[in-house]
């Protein structure tokens, strides 16, 4: 994923209303909605079984930007271990795994 990719991502994260979202069911019907604004969607009659796309839905508001971070962490250790590799003009192969953990921060 290109970083322009992450970056879209992000936004639309960003963009959205503030969660954590939740269902909510109310008579016969499954509802995702926010409790810092008017937001409500309709999933449908709970007959219909849409109890795990709600759930996703709702989790989405608060994983979604989980996972952005993650992954910007994962990719910045990742260009930490590139910049040692190449260090010196060193080949990746030279570069030890008790260097790959101080660079990490990581304790053996």
């Amino acid at each position: 994923m290109s970083a322009e990719q992450l970056d879209a991502i992000q936004a639309r994260a960003d963009a959205a209303t503030e969660g954590p979202w939740e269902t909510v069911r109310h008579d016969l019907s499954l509802y995702v909605q926010s409790k810092h604004a008017n937001l409500q969607a309709n999933l449908g009659y709970v007959g219909n079984h849409p109890e795990p796309d709600a759930e996703f839905i709702a989790h989405a508001r608060t994983d979604v930007p989980a996972l952005i971070a993650l992954v910007r962490v994962q990719a910045a250790k990742l260009d930490a271990i590139l910049a040692l590799a190449n260090a010196n003009g060193r080949a990746g192969w030279l570069v030890t795994p008790t260097e790959i953990r101080e660079t990490l921060g990581v304790s053996a």
